[in-house]
């Protein structure tokens, strides 16, 4: 995903791969179903060099190096039942588990120390959800994500370089850091299916993160919007022939962020095109998309971000558990 980051008088420019997600689903009964998905949550990844800050008190200065990695991993367990033709309801167990490095040096005069951290984190989350189809061509569907906390435990190492020699002052040492606590969030959703093919799903999605009233280094936490409208289509004229069968998407959707940095939201909005392409003789299908987006903005030393991402998702759709009629 190519990266384009600009501050008030610099720029840069950057390209990385992320793994999206790895889902499984399968039949339980005739009208439930059972799913595991396992994905990336969050990410932290940064990286300062050689930034000068002054000494309170004192005309001189010192420098700092920073650089920092790891993030969040999402692993659900969803089940899904469905209550005769119209109502369907789910529920979902969460496991959040992952890890995040922070590494540090601190240059004073001729004396440098550095400053290793690691945070482990682990919790467990709760998701439900209903869909109720009203007729043939209209879908609603909503979702509530519980409250959750995330355990954090911490083990930092110190030590100090000078004349060339290296002292440890801490190695492992267990420091207190504060747990993180996931917010209520409901959300809301309605799908409408056309006549000739064309199909619009609409999403929306409320975060409560002020209720969890915990404090972050950046900024303050503020409730969050997140709204999304997507369109799909397939002419499906004639199923023997390819083109007729292939879906076409479009999106956008907009997020008005969790954090408040001096009175200034770091939102984000972006917009994406796709194709669903069919793999012959299979009910599998390949995903293609394209997305444009900007994050953030130029204001009070925040970044802006503008992202060209692409992305392929392979859908494999496979016969299981069904007994053999002939050998």
């Amino acid at each position: 995903m190519p990266q384009h980051i600009k501050a008030d008088n610099r720029t840069e420019n950057r390209n990385n791969f992320q793994f999206s997600h790895l889902a499984f689903a399968f039949p339980v009964t005739k009208n439930s179903g059972f799913s595991l998905a396992l994905r990336p949550y969050s990410s932290s990844v940064f990286k300062i060099s050689n930034l000068e800050l002054p000494i309170a008190d004192s005309q001189e200065s010192y420098y700092v190096t920073a650089q920092g990695s790891g993030g969040l991993n999402n692993l659900d367990f969803s089940y899904g039942y469905r209550f005769g033709k119209k109502l369907t309801v789910g529920v979902t167990g969460t496991v959040l588990f992952g890890n995040t490095i922070d590494d540090r040096a601190f240059l004073i005069s001729n004396a440098v120390t550095t400053i290793h951290k690691k945070t482990d984190y682990s919790g467990v989350r709760a998701t439900l959800g209903a869909q109720f189809k009203i007729d043939s061509t209209l879908t609603i569907g909503t979702t509530i994500k519980v409250p959750a906390r995330i355990n954090a435990s911490k083990v930092q190492s110190v030590a100090s370089i000078a004349d060339e020699v290296e002292t440890a002052i801490e190695t492992n040492i267990a420091t207190k850091t504060d747990d993180y606590y996931m917010p209520l969030e409901l959300g809301f959703g309605v799908s409408k299916r056309f006549k000739n093919n064309l199909n619009m799903t609409l999403d929306y999605e409320k975060s409560f993160w002020k209720n969890t009233k915990q404090s972050d280094l950046y900024g303050e936490f503020v409730n969050q919007d997140r709204f999304a409208l997507g369109f799909t289509y397939s002419a499906k004229k004639n199923v023997r022939r390819y083109w007729d069968r292939v879906g076409y998407a479009a999106g956008v959707n907009f997020d008005n962020g969790y954090l408040e940095v001096d009175r200034q939201r770091v939102n984000s909005a972006s917009v994406s095109i796709g194709l669903n392409l069919p793999i012959e003789n299979t009910f599998s299908s390949l995903n293609i998309s394209y997305s444009y987006g900007q994050k953030g903005r130029i204001a009070n030393d925040l970044i802006k971000e503008n992202y060209h991402k692409i992305s392929l998702n392979l859908s494999l759709d496979g016969i299981w558990f069904v007994k053999r009629k002939f050998e």
